[in-house]
């Protein structure tokens, strides 16, 4: 796809969302979803199932997942993290799975700051075995780190080609210092579909991805102010 191409898809696709809906289910804390059936909750084709968590979560957080079913790709949100108070560091791993015969193509990462003292670590796996070996944050087999000069959102990650992952390990790790706040944190993930246009299609919903988890914020925002539960 040349670059004029993929630029007027990108554009076409931020249009498209305005006129389209996410479709956003809130699953309530860590604690719920570690205490879901085989630590599982899903969405569509994806599931997200818990696999591990540290530091001090107290059940004030939002898990949220989200969807946009027309492009394939979902989206994995935290929220309300500006109860928490550093200094601390949290972390929670999951495996998203495609249930579907589709694969992952690429992911976008994002968080949302208060102020200019918070780290947030995304870390990648492409397999059980990397993700048992891993290291301290930022030694993903992709890995990024946004701090307060990170541009947000940040650039989409394309994994690598031939696209061939039905599963990937993540694991998001906060840092906050003694005055460090940070709102939420979300992982878009987009899938290709077996079929000529998959490149034009995944180039859609990574521009989609690009606004997905703030579309995500406002609905729960909304829902909250609404009186019902999330």
């Amino acid at each position: 796809m040349n670059r004029s191409t993929l630029t007027t898809c990108l554009a076409t696709s931020l249009l498209w969302i305005a006129a389209n809906p996410v479709f956003a289910v809130p699953f309530g804390s860590i604690a719920t979803w570690k205490g879901a059936a085989n630590k599982t909750i899903s969405l569509g084709d994806k599931s997200f199932v818990w696999l591990a968590d540290s530091g001090n979560w107290n059940g004030t957080e939002n898990v949220n997942l989200a969807s946009i079913p027309a492009v394939n790709a979902h989206g994995f949100g935290i929220e309300t993290l500006e109860l928490y108070a550093g200094p601390l560091t949290l972390s929670v791993s999951y495996r998203i799975n495609i249930t579907s015969s589709n694969v992952f193509a690429a992911v976008r990462m994002d968080h949302t700051i208060f102020t200019t003292n918070v780290m947030t670590y995304k870390d990648i796996y492409l397999s059980e075995a990397t993700f048992n070996a891993a290291g301290p944050p930022g030694t993903g087999t992709i890995s990024l780190l946004m701090d307060n000069l990170t541009a947000i959102p940040a650039p989409p990650v394309f994994l690598p080609t031939p696209w061939t992952q039905q599963s990937l390990w993540v694991r998001d790790t906060i840092v906050l210092d003694g005055s460090g706040s940070v709102q939420s944190i979300a992982n878009t993930f987009v899938q290709a579909v077996p079929e000529p246009s998959s490149m034009m299609l995944t180039a859609f919903g990574i521009g989609l991805a690009a606004v997905l988890p703030r579309r995500l914020k406002r609905f729960s925002r909304a829902r909250r102010g609404s009186g019902l539960a999330v």
